[in-house]
């Protein structure tokens, strides 16, 4: 800006991402600056809360200790590679290019040659497949094979973090019974003046809801918060069923208000730390957030709904008996036995547009095909197609009478 001899003012309007400004004399003429009027605007990101950047922070620093684990599996096994295949590990490298760019030098991925790949992925469809394999058979794997198996266990470790043992995560020891006699006792002396108590007679059925194959998560959480309080002790009746509402929303995964079931009064402007899900990116940062200001007994029972998530998580992961390859195992063979039945009753429906209500249903929710969407949202308008419970209702009004819709009603994906 020229120099003035004369006074002047400056105007700012300053906002959460954003600060106008303006130079002008005491006539409200704006001023000139390099032979140009002196007013514009400065942007910048907007402020973020402390819990938003710890949670930024933390999932950098995961990804973080991802590449170095993994750069560090590359190194423990790039010598021995060096001597099967060479150029293994620049493949992999390429593998996430599109076979028609330029920088793609080979079609293959884990073999030198397109049908070496073919045979190996006849052999293992999944990685799960080469897994259990891995554990299972007594005989010398290509070394190429085994990497690829460490590298899936070592980038994807789990969904969830606890600190009992593994051999406490069996699929068969949900003990319901257990966890409602400890959440008695926590309450009682957490609450002793509430009358809160969840009715231990009931475990079993608690027990056999959260194993219903057939009942949606929605319905089990309304299930488990009715059966759940003792309904004979009036007194703390309306606290116990909020509790039990909350708790079987936080062991089946769902957001739940830990500021119900922990009885903490919360503030307005703090209510998002306390309402999140177990299984959440961002779980620990807001535990970690929360648990400062709890008692033992209040942190007994966060304890004690964390550990039965974990468990229940693990049996929606593990069938009973099995390993998690196994079990996976067993999912992809189903899952292609579903698929075959679903596409006889499509092949042979006589009501042509309930099979292509059905196509469209599997084209949307399975494969995720974003070409159908405009198709999808006129054939079924009110129906969200990324929901288990909307595209089983359509499958289940559009079969047929034929031995494969009956047999589809009879597994447990369509009631």
């Amino acid at each position: 800006m020229t120099k003035l001899n004369n006074e002047y003012m400056v105007g700012l309007d300053i906002g959460t991402n954003s600060c106008g400004w303006v130079a002008t004399d005491f006539d409200n003429n704006i001023l000139k600056m390099h032979g140009k009027r002196a007013l514009g605007s400065h942007l910048f990101d907007e402020g973020v809360s402390a819990a938003d950047r710890r949670a930024f922070r933390t999932t950098r620093r995961r990804i973080k200790r991802r590449k170095w684990r993994l750069k560090l599996l590359e190194e423990i096994f790039d010598e021995e590679m060096a001597k099967v295949d060479p150029n293994f590990f620049a493949r992999l490298k390429e593998s996430g290019l599109s076979p028609l760019d330029t920088r793609k030098n080979v079609s293959s991925i884990v073999f030198p040659t397109k049908k070496m790949d073919k045979q190996f992925y006849k052999k293992f469809p999944t990685i799960y497949h080469l897994r259990n394999a891995l554990m299972k058979q007594d005989k010398k794997f290509d070394l190429r094979a085994i990497y690829i198996a460490i590298h899936h266990i070592v980038k994807y470790r789990g969904n969830f973090l606890s600190n009992s043992s593994i051999s406490n995560f069996s699929a068969s020891k949900i003990e319901i019974d257990r966890f409602v006699n400890e959440l008695n006792d926590l309450y009682s002396i957490f609450l002793p003046e509430s009358g809160v108590i969840f009715d231990a007679g009931n475990a079993s059925k608690v027990e056999d809801i959260i194993r219903n194959e057939q009942m949606f998560k929605l319905d089990k959480i309304k299930e488990i918060a009715d059966v759940l309080p003792d309904t004979e002790n009036k007194s703390g009746l309306k606290l116990s069923k909020k509790i039990s509402k909350e708790i079987s929303k936080a062991i089946l995964g769902y957001k739940a208000k830990f500021e119900i079931i922990l009885q903490v009064n919360v503030d307005k402007t703090d209510s998002s730390i306390w309402n999140f899900k177990l299984n959440d990116e961002n779980a620990d940062v807001n535990l970690s957030e929360i648990t400062s200001d709890l008692t033992d007994t209040q942190l007994q029972i966060l304890d004690l709904v964390r550990n039965l998530f974990s468990a229940i998580s693990l049996l929606n992961i593990v069938d009973e008996g099995s390993t998690l390859s196994e079990s996976m195992i067993r999912k992809y063979n189903d899952h292609a036995q579903d698929l075959k039945l679903l596409k006889t009753v499509i092949k042979n429906h006589s009501d042509r547009k309930k099979a292509h209500n059905l196509q469209l249903a599997y084209d949307k929710y399975v494969n995720n095909r974003h070409f159908v969407d405009v198709e999808t949202k006129k054939a079924f308008p009110n129906k969200h197609l990324y929901r288990k419970s909307d595209f089983y209702e359509i499958v289940k009004k559009n079969l047929d009478a034929s031995k494969e819709a009956v047999q589809i009603r009879k597994r447990n994906s369509v009631r």
